[in-house]
């Protein structure tokens, strides 16, 4: 997504070391899931049985919660398009929108992406959510630490944990 680049940006610190900042960022994710009464499981639930405020912590660090499956009958294709639009916020300031392409009138057009592509357009966070999202009209909730919400894999000074909801569309 191209708010990497604001996180570029955001995340950078010339006095504290790598791991000082990544124990900053679980600090974070914590508080958030304190603050705003998350319960996180270790068990993915049926599509249709998930709790108002449950969290699957999946063992990439990802936090999801299904909002809404969508239209099961219409499912996501490895390599096909899918149709995302998101609110995107940092955990520490959840109410300051860094970005969003939700509204239709804001942005008439949805990010488009490759389903199974981590590429210049997409994370390993948001792939990863795709999985679990798998169908037409599909609503989420995510929570990505730093080394998620990034196509790469490599160090980065960007330790800011941050959380998406997310809708999606499969074209058909």
């Amino acid at each position: 997504f191209s708010v990497l680049l604001l996180l570029t940006y955001m995340g950078c610190s010339d006095n504290k070391t790598y791991s000082e900042l990544q124990n900053e960022e679980e600090i974070a994710i914590k508080e958030y899931i304190i603050k705003e009464k998350i319960h996180v499981i270790d068990t993915l639930p049926d599509p249709y049985k998930w709790g108002p405020n449950d969290y699957y912590k999946s063992t990439s660090g990802l936090y999801f919660h299904m909002v809404n499956p969508g239209d099961t009958s219409v499912s996501l294709v490895y390599n096909g398009k899918v149709a995302v639009r998101y609110k995107f916020f940092k955990l520490t300031d959840p109410d300051n929108i860094i970005f969003s392409n939700w509204n239709t009138v804001d942005y008439p057009n949805p990010e488009i992406l490759t389903y199974g592509y981590i590429g210049s357009s997409g994370s390993k966070g948001i792939q990863e959510a795709l999985i679990y999202m798998a169908f037409h009209d599909s609503e989420a909730k995510i929570i990505l630490p730093s080394n998620l919400n990034s196509s790469s894999s490599t160090y980065s000074s960007n330790v800011i944990p941050v959380g998406y909801d997310l809708k999606i569309k499969i074209p058909q």
